[in-house]
């Protein structure tokens, strides 16, 4: 879902808010890739436990974090659509192909995922946070099979992280490891065709 259908720039997300990249920077390292950040998508700990790594950044910094991190729903927010991957999802919805979201995502996302138009078209979410998994586990993916009764060898997983991308691949899933914002929407139509789909 991010990088691949939402973009998710964290650089440019915070230069809207911030004018240096030094303290764009701490708010990365901090925060964004903290130990928190992470388990709340693994589902084990709440937006209260972002408070204490709030208060160890600098105190300049402190009233953007608790805006955009716990006082809104940082996803809806922030991380548009990419309009190419939205048209790509509406033609495999329409040529009938099965779509399923395989998703590092908080609680969050049952709420922003109201705002998305392209997760619409999905016929089941599987979110990290429901399970207290993420990719690139092992588990995540055999548990994603278990819920949804895929077969493994009819799945193409697109993700724009190569770990998460081998790690489906390890479970038995072609994969493609594609970045809108890097790659032209051609490379991952080809990368489709190639595979047989039709689009």
């Amino acid at each position: 879902m991010g990088n691949v259908l939402l973009c998710y720039d964290a650089n440019a997300i915070l230069g809207k808010y911030l004018d240096n990249q030094e303290d764009i920077d701490i708010f990365q390292n901090v925060l964004m890739r903290s130990y928190e950040w992470a388990e709340y998508d693994r589902g084990t700990v709440d937006k209260q436990s972002f408070i204490p790594v709030i208060e160890k950044m600098p105190a300049h910094l402190q009233e953007l974090a608790n805006r955009i991190v716990l006082g809104q729903c940082f996803a809806e927010k922030e991380m548009p659509p990419f309009p190419q991957t939205e048209e790509l999802v509406r033609k495999l919805r329409a040529n009938g192909y099965g779509l399923y979201l395989l998703s590092n995502a908080g609680q969050d996302f049952y709420h922003y995922s109201k705002y998305k138009p392209a997760l619409q078209y999905f016929d089941f979410c599987f979110v990290s946070s429901d399970y207290k998994l993420l990719k690139p586990e092992p588990e995540i993916y055999e548990k994603f099979f278990e819920v949804t009764g895929l077969d493994r060898s009819e799945c193409v997983f697109i993700d724009d992280v190569q770990a998460n991308v081998d790690g489906s691949i390890a479970a038995g899933m072609d994969a493609i490891c594609f970045t809108p914002s890097r790659e032209d929407i051609g490379v991952l139509y080809d990368a489709l065709r190639a595979r047989g789909v039709q689009i």
